[in-house]
């Protein structure tokens, strides 16, 4: 008899883990609209995004939802995760680093207040786009060269995963526990950055093993590194919901998610019905946003 209860029990802890594997598959890119990208949800079924790039230079964010969360008792439905390579705002410059947002949906009043549930609401909604990237704060501007002193003792490591192309300096694709983590909790200002390049190692420089077997010896390292680009925070997005694509925009509104990670549209612009401005039935709503990096905007309004 205590046999299959442990069974039982271990059964329903494999299928407790489930949910949390499939929120991180909807942390996969996104693709263009043609490719369709399919991401899973934890508490609905697969859910659809699509993102296109139009000519215009915005990314155009689709999230299709089952009708029925939007007549349901929850308050709010989130979107799996959006992972959006952006330009970083000049057409010859670097790409940014890609940057992560989720859809925010609310319950809301013809006037934008809050509801309590959908239900309540009578599928009346706000929009609102949540950055889930790292935000970092103003610091070294983009090419500038900086050196950092480190001391590795034996044992230590560095905790960096580096990448160099065709001999080019080593370039840091990620930054886990050590010590370049560790220097960077003392310097959040002026850190190193995934993204930036490791151009000298103790006064070597252009032979990326001997930097790297310097790195590796450890005891003193004056490491000169030049800093990446950085991924932009400051966005013209604009909101629709609708059952049909050709739903119409409310915006632009110029955002900065350095300062508040989540968008939304300005009082008294805030609530859709889009069930309602059909008037009739659907199985999906589409919510959509529209984004283009304000540098590029502020660009594109100068020709």
């Amino acid at each position: 008899q205590q046999q299959p209860q442990q069974q039982q029990q271990q059964q329903q802890q494999h299928q407790s883990h489930q949910p949390a594997e499939a929120d991180r598959a909807g942390a996969a890119p996104c693709v263009h609209a043609e490719q369709q990208g399919m991401h899973t949800e934890m508490t609905a079924p697969a859910a659809a995004i699509t993102c296109t790039r139009l000519s215009s230079g915005a990314m155009r964010v689709e999230w299709l939802v089952d009708a029925r969360r939007f007549a349901s008792r929850a308050s709010t439905a989130v979107s799996p995760p959006i992972v959006l390579d952006l330009p970083a705002g000049r057409a010859d410059g670097p790409a940014s680093p890609p940057l992560v947002f989720k859809f925010v949906v609310t319950a809301a009043s013809p006037d934008g207040g809050s509801m309590r549930s959908f239900q309540a609401s009578g599928g009346c909604m706000s929009i609102g786009l949540k950055s889930e990237s790292e935000v970092i704060l103003p610091g070294r501007p983009e090419g500038e060269a900086y050196f950092v002193q480190l001391w590795k003792t034996a044992g230590g490591r560095l905790g960096v995963d580096l990448q160099s192309r065709d001999n080019e300096p080593w370039q840091i694709t990620s930054i886990g526990s050590g010590l370049v983590e560790e220097w960077n909790r003392h310097n959040m200002r002026s850190g190193i950055r995934v993204g930036d390049a490791i151009v000298e190692v103790n006064g070597i420089r252009g032979n990326t093993a001997r930097m790297r077997e310097a790195m590796a010896a450890g005891g003193h390292l004056r490491i000169g590194l030049r800093r990446g680009a950085t991924a932009a925070h400051n966005f013209d997005l604009s909101f629709g919901a609708g059952i049909d694509a050709d739903a119409p925009l409310r915006g632009p509104v110029r955002h900065d998610f350095a300062q508040e990670i989540c968008c939304r549209l300005p009082s008294g612009q805030q609530a859709f019905a889009p069930a309602r401005t059909t008037g009739r039935p659907a199985k999906h709503i589409r919510i959509i946003c529209e984004l283009v990096p304000a540098a590029a905007a502020m660009a594109a309004s100068r020709r």
